[in-house]
């Protein structure tokens, strides 16, 4: 049965050159490193992926909201804020794989 997911997240650090993010394996628009996703999904997890390019050692944080039906959702992996720093050859990969 479709749920309405409202997904919501900001990329903050310095030293970031590049973001893209991909929710269910597209593409969505990030501008000023902010994503605002809401679609009818049938899928039981939602997978976002973020790709983070810049200056080895650049720390970054996501903060992300998830809702499903009105009910908060998060990665039990990533469960608050996740955190952590460029590593090297200047990017990285990020993975939320959250429950819906």
């Amino acid at each position: 049965m479709p749920k309405t997911v409202k997904f919501d997240s900001t990329v903050t650090g310095g030293g970031i050159v590049n973001l893209d993010v991909f929710i269910q394996s597209t593409l969505v628009s990030s501008p000023g490193m902010v994503v605002h996703y809401s679609q009818s999904l049938s899928d039981s997890t939602l997978i976002v992926k973020y790709q983070i390019s810049g200056a080895n050692g650049s720390g970054y944080t996501i903060k992300y909201a998830c809702t499903s039906n009105g009910a908060s959702k998060s990665d039990p992996a990533n469960p608050t804020d996740v955190t952590g720093s460029i590593i090297s050859g200047g990017y990285i990969e990020v993975i939320l794989n959250i429950p819906l």
